[in-house]
């Protein structure tokens, strides 16, 4: 049983580094200058690197650290006019990322919520989520 568990790890990271490499030329870069939540973790303020996968996942990286985290997405509405761009909601001193708009890499992603900002939501209804809109860098 154990050795179906090692042969399964080394398929997943094979799986894994093929995607990256397939993805490379579908990457978008941003400066986050305050930490946030996406998929449920925490990530540093940073250098992100943002790759989009086949299957509706994007890889967000962290470019100066071993930081990554595989996020699921949904079809983002086009707002047209509009660069690419980073869309997050604040909640007091908590940023989560919602969206990706790149139109050099054709994404429009949607994050759906995280339970920790559901419950953040629910506390601060009153207040709501301030929209934070930062700029990608191309390749």
């Amino acid at each position: 049983m154990k050795r179906f568990g090692v042969i399964s790890l080394f398929v997943l990271a094979g799986l894994c580094t093929a995607g990256i490499a397939q993805a490379q030329d579908r990457e978008v870069r941003a400066t986050v200058p305050f930490n946030f939540v996406i998929a449920g973790k925490t990530l540093p303020s940073g250098n992100y690197e943002f790759y989009t996968q086949r299957n509706s996942t994007i890889l967000i990286r962290n470019a100066g650290q071993q930081i990554a985290v595989l996020a699921l997405a949904g079809q983002a509405d086009t707002v047209p006019g509009y660069s690419g761009r980073l869309v997050f909601h604040k909640y007091g001193d908590s940023y989560f990322l919602r969206e990706i708009h790149c139109p050099t890499i054709s994404v429009n992603a949607d994050f759906p919520q995280s339970k920790q900002e559901k419950r953040l939501h629910e506390n601060m209804a009153w207040l709501g989520p301030d929209t934070v809109l930062l700029a990608l860098n191309g390749n």
